[in-house]
């Protein structure tokens, strides 16, 4: 059910909803033990040496990706409030660059990961695109600054490994503001629109 004059909110999945496993592939992979905090990169792949990146994205492309993936602490209680209160949109990409024709399988394997962890979400408003900047909403939160550019009045980026260092002058340029975790995002929430 939707309130008439509830806001509309945005919110990605990757990194702001549950952890990406892309690193725990990596580690796999390479027989190696990195952990998020020693990138600041997104590209976490460049890791892989370059020889043998397309036998790794086949490997990582043969198991379901979210199987290992755990919620972001907070995450269930922080969604279930703001699916109480807003308009909520999943706003997620699923398309892996030079894996375009099998990135299907990352849809499939997302979806049921929303759906099984978080099934108060309205499964009708789950949209995967990697374009998040084309579409309009009161509010929207990512982690990645490319996302938060588009037409949205209150732009939120989440804190994960790769935007730490993003200064608050350029948020502040682009009208964005910074959460560090899902109590944050709440209450921010609360005290702006409530």
């Amino acid at each position: 059910m939707v309130i008439v004059g509830m806001k509309k909110i945005l919110i990605d999945v990757d990194e702001v909803i549950c952890n990406t496993t892309f690193l725990y592939y990596i580690n796999e992979f390479l027989n190696s033990n990195y952990k998020l905090d020693d990138f600041s990169n997104y590209y976490l792949d460049e890791i892989v040496p370059e020889d043998r990146r397309e036998e790794f994205y086949d490997f990582y492309m043969s198991h379901d990706v979210y199987e290992k993936s755990e919620l972001i602490d907070g995450a269930y209680d922080g969604l279930k409030w703001i699916n109480d209160n807003f308009e909520v949109y999943l706003l997620s990409s699923c398309i892996m660059f030079n894996r375009e024709k099998e990135s299907g399988k990352l849809f499939a394997d997302k979806y049921n990961f929303i759906i099984n962890k978080l099934p108060f979400l309205n499964p009708e408003r789950i949209i995967f695109s990697n374009v998040k900047n084309m579409i309009v909403s009161d509010i929207q939160v990512d982690d990645r600054l490319k996302h938060l550019l588009g037409p949205v009045k209150d732009k939120i980026l989440f804190t994960a490994y790769h935007n730490k260092n993003i200064s608050n002058e350029e948020l502040s340029k682009n009208g964005i503001r910074r959460v560090n975790s899902w109590d944050e995002l709440v209450n921010y929430l609360k005290e702006m629109y409530f």
